[in-house]
């Protein structure tokens, strides 16, 4: 939801986002993304990453922007092994 000024919490909880969040909330999102405009719509999106999504494998979520903030369900996950990412959890 977005706030007074404009900013708009998401985090592993918010409903509608895809694939598999860690149940116990330590799963926050790695940091706060940069906005940029990925798929060149004229609204910022960010991609955030997830270091414990879908089972610890991690994941990237592309939040797309709207005129209205980022859309749940227009969220794309792409994990680092579609990505040909290396990612080792210690």
């Amino acid at each position: 939801m977005p706030s007074a000024d404009g900013e708009q919490a998401v985090d592993p909880l918010t409903d509608g986002l895809p694939g598999t969040p860690n149940p116990y909330k330590w799963n926050e999102f790695g940091y706060q993304p940069p906005l940029l405009d990925v798929d060149g719509d004229g609204h910022d999106d960010a991609v955030a990453f997830a270091p414990l999504w879908e089972k610890r494998a991690g994941a990237f979520l592309v939040l797309r922007g709207t005129d209205g903030g980022f859309d749940a369900e227009k969220v794309q996950l792409l994990t680092p092994g579609e990505l040909g990412v290396p990612l080792r959890l210690s």
